[in-house]
């Protein structure tokens, strides 16, 4: 991660491994793809004669090398010239972090929809050829979500982990800090382990442990680049063994009864194929937790016409399949089961879609304990 605390990235070097040793490809025939086929035009270039001349990525960074940059400098070095047409840095940040966040839809998709390409595409090493080496798309994303993060890691505003992450709206760091605060709302203690189910780059974690430096974290995700990313560069040293690759619910099978304090998600229940996967993931989740289950941002169906118009009308996620809503008695069930379910809004103002989504706060056994007094 960048040294900033103001924009924290990933390291364009994390990226080149992971995506290097993904699909086996030479560490060093990539970086020469990254550094000979990211042309920039430049000043000079669109002066001359031939307004299409361009030099490569590397002559513009005064001989430091890209590696040692991270996401941001790079985007924002190509900003200060004509970025190629090529865009290769997009290409890396989808393909290393397309799954992210979508690595557990399988909502269907809508008319008008594709199903998933089976190949990607990028330049092969041989300068002379025209031809394009097909890379396997192992894990069967659909194309839309490669599309959805081309735009996002094209816009080289998203400087912060959450952006990233894809919460592009909340501009404003400070913002995202309080929704992270609000949705913990005082549930997590000093000492406490802190599990986030649905991790990706580690935006929500990476807040909750700024303000609370002494809680363990540790977490899963469906994207395997991710993962290895946040155990190479995002997670403290200390809990890089605490991440593993995993689909909801059945990622959570190996995970012991009662070994976090708290089981968090964020943001994931809308891309489920069904309530019932819904159901499952909550039931493990509940069985990991000592104390509480929180499950954030969850899509009203009271709401679902804004949700559905908001998900049509923002450009990276116009395409993606549509979002699973549920009825705040949809809740109902877990508190039948002798636990303490209560549901409210973000209270924090800035962010737009409080109204239509809400968290839910799960007291492990909060009836039991109740009726016991």
């Amino acid at each position: 991660m960048s040294s900033s605390t103001e924009n924290p990235s990933v390291s364009v070097d994390a990226l080149l491994t992971v995506l290097s040793e993904d699909l086996d490809v030479d560490r060093k025939r990539l970086d020469e793809i990254v550094l000979k086929r990211t042309l920039i035009s430049t000043d000079t270039a669109h002066k001359s004669a031939d307004s299409h001349a361009q030099v490569p990525l590397k002559a513009l960074t005064g001989g430091r090398p890209v590696s040692d940059m991270n996401v941001v400098e790079l985007r924002r070095l190509m900003e200060e010239h004509d970025s190629t047409e090529e865009k290769v840095i997009p290409f890396l940040l989808r393909f290393c972090l397309g799954e992210f966040h979508y690595g557990q839809r399988a909502t269907p998709l809508l008319p008008g929809q594709h199903p998933a390409k089976e190949t990607v595409e990028v330049a092969p090493s041989d300068d002379t050829s025209d031809t394009h080496a097909p890379l396997s798309n192992k894990h069967n994303s659909p194309s839309v979500v490669f599309e959805a993060f081309d735009v996002l890691a094209s816009e080289s505003r998203f400087n912060h982990l959450h952006q990233v992450a894809g919460w592009v709206d909340l501009d404003d760091k400070e913002v995202w800090d309080r929704y992270v605060r609000d949705v913990l709302d005082g549930c997590v203690q000093s000492g406490d382990r802190v599990f986030e189910a649905g991790c990706g780059v580690l935006a929500f974690l990476s807040a909750a442990l700024a303000f609370m430096p002494d809680i363990t974290i540790g977490g899963c995700d469906g994207a395997p680049r991710t993962v290895r990313l946040v155990k190479k560069e995002l997670a403290p040293q200390q809990f890089k063994d605490n991440f593993f690759v995993g689909m909801l619910p059945d990622c959570l099978n190996g995970v012991a009864d009662e070994s976090w304090d708290v089981l968090i998600c964020n943001s994931v229940f809308q891309y489920f194929a069904s309530h019932d996967q819904a159901l499952e993931t909550v039931n493990e989740m509940l069985r990991v937790a000592k104390k509480w289950v929180i499950i954030a941002d969850i899509c009203s169906t009271k709401y679902k016409h804004l949700v559905e118009g908001a998900v049509r009308t923002m450009q990276w996620t116009k395409d993606l399949p549509q979002y699973r809503t549920y009825e705040k008695s949809w809740w109902d069930q877990f508190d039948d089961q002798g636990h303490l379910v209560s549901i409210r809004h973000v209270r924090v103002k800035e962010y737009a879609r409080r109204q239509q989504r809400y968290v839910v706060y799960i007291e492990k056994n909060g009836r039991k304990k109740n009726t016991q007094c």
